[in-house]
């Protein structure tokens, strides 16, 4: 339910010239608008609404707002969204981790100094545990091993499970590049997706105890012809399709697309991926760390990209199809620059 904003309440005041019916039609409609507010921040037991914990939290919970550090919501909430950054520092890169509020677009910085840059993360839907593969370039040393942990969303702080890779490997390579991408399935699974210039994409289930990694199918391709689709960001929607953020090699594209996880035969058991937004044309594929856009949500129906650069969110569809042109919902902070991860569970 949504809250009454202040001028439906401000055009039911009884003025002086007002006939009796009049003000009693204002008084009747006030009290309806009341009603509306109550139940827009209370439940039945008494207890806040998510919608009200989710709209109070994102302006610092009663205290702060903007880029302080504060607690956050429900993980799982329609409205909320997780997004990493990474910053140099002394040399080596450390991360910054944002939580965003989607219904009105306002963001708290969580922890804006953290030792680990985080490449993937993914909110698990039963239960709004969020993971993360990182490096850490502060205690660890070249090659730099990839690591699954889990986030505190409230201060930032990683528990460590696995090393997936211990850096160096095809796929793996040795600084905190944005080659990865994580994502929850419904039922519980975790999908990998890595990327290099060669240029392929892969996709892997990780095991959420030891961080071991099997691969689904031998890489991702378009299923307009046997090209390479470079997977940036993963976002399942909520009637169960996985969409992708990422790049269309043969065409030179940035792109939203499906993406079937069951190998098909036709295509040597790739994965094949289903153009749906053309999002901007390219001269060539993209080196490693520099791709324009990178993070992909779906929230309330839409899509939202993330300009990696400088923090910016867009969106670019609908229920419907595409947006065009698209619509811009937040500015990014400085601090936002270098986008490395977003995530939220879909709705």
């Amino acid at each position: 339910m949504s809250f009454p904003p202040p001028s439906e309440f401000n055009a039911n005041r009884v003025n002086a010239g007002d006939s009796v019916c009049e003000a009693l039609s204002k008084v009747f409609r006030q009290v309806n608008l009341l009603a509306d507010l109550v139940a827009s921040e209370r439940n039945e037991d008494g207890s806040f609404t998510t919608e009200f914990i989710e709209k109070i939290c994102a302006t610092g919970c009663a205290g702060g707002g903007g880029d302080t550090n504060t607690s956050t919501p429900d993980p799982s909430a329609s409205t909320s969204i997780y997004m990493a950054s990474r910053f140099l520092s002394g040399g080596v890169f450390r991360g910054r981790l944002f939580f965003i509020e989607s219904g009105g677009w306002t963001y708290t910085t969580i922890n804006g100094s953290m030792d680990q840059v985080v490449l993937g993360m993914a909110i698990r839907p039963s239960d709004g545990v969020a993971y993360a593969v990182y490096v850490d370039q502060t205690n660890d040393s070249s090659p730099y091993p990839l690591r699954l942990g889990t986030v505190n969303l409230t201060t930032g702080a990683i528990t460590y499970i696995a090393t997936i890779s211990s850096g160096g490997s095809d796929w793996s390579t040795l600084g905190a590049d944005d080659q990865y991408a994580l994502e929850f399935k419904s039922n519980g699974t975790l999908y990998l997706a890595t990327w290099t210039t060669s240029p392929i994409s892969n996709l892997y289930t990780v095991n959420l105890a030891t961080a071991a990694i099997t691969a689904v199918g031998v890489d991702v391709q378009m299923d307009s012809g046997a090209n390479s689709f470079l997977v940036y960001s993963m976002s399942y929607d909520s009637g169960g399709t996985l969409y992708a953020l990422g790049f269309d090699c043969t065409t030179n594209r940035y792109i939203t697309a499906s993406v079937n996880t069951t190998p098909n035969p036709s295509f040597g058991n790739a994965l094949l991926a289903t153009e749906e937004c053309e999002i901007l044309q390219a001269a060539s594929v993209p080196t490693v760390n520099n791709q324009i856009w990178m993070g992909l949500v779906n929230k309330g129906g839409e899509k939202f990209i993330w300009a990696r650069g400088t923090g910016d969110i867009y969106q670019v569809a609908d229920g419907s199809g595409c947006v065009t042109p698209f619509v811009q919902k937040m500015t990014g902070a400085a601090s936002m620059a270098q986008v490395t991860a977003v995530a939220g569970v879909p709705s």
